[in-house]
């Protein structure tokens, strides 16, 4: 496992309020690749504050996603050509509603249901 990476825990942590389901992304790596900092995220993507105040083990953490598979670009049918994964999963959390839509880029929102066609990408819900 290495720096953001996307993981999750193998046993909830009720103390922290970090549930198997919630996801994190490794934020530091600490005693060769045997120790990580992560900031794991709630069910409204929240960051869990506490979560990176405590270290984690590799025994204790199962991979979900690895940072080295992400495509570098993907297909957006809001803009009909290729874009940046790092501009669809900005213009997802938007289109999902985790930021306001002010902050998208005007190209994005030109379809009147742009928000509806984000949602039902095939790569909307990749990390």
């Amino acid at each position: 496992m290495k720096e953001h990476d996307v993981v999750k825990l193998k046993e909830a942590n009720e103390k922290l309020g970090i549930k198997t389901s919630n996801l994190g992304t490794i934020v530091a790596v600490h005693v060769p690749c045997k120790v990580f900092t992560v900031e794991f995220f709630d069910d409204y993507h929240n960051t869990i504050p506490d979560s990176l105040y405590t270290e984690y083990t590799i025994n204790q953490l199962e991979l979900v996603w690895s940072y080295g598979d992400a495509p570098k670009e993907v297909y957006c049918p809001l803009v009909d050509v290729m874009i940046e994964s790092v501009d669809c999963v900005e213009t997802r959390d938007i289109a999902d509603d985790h930021f306001i839509d002010s902050t998208l880029l005007a190209r994005f929102k030109r379809k009147p249901n742009w928000q509806e066609l984000c949602k039902s990408c095939e790569w909307h819900n990749f990390n």
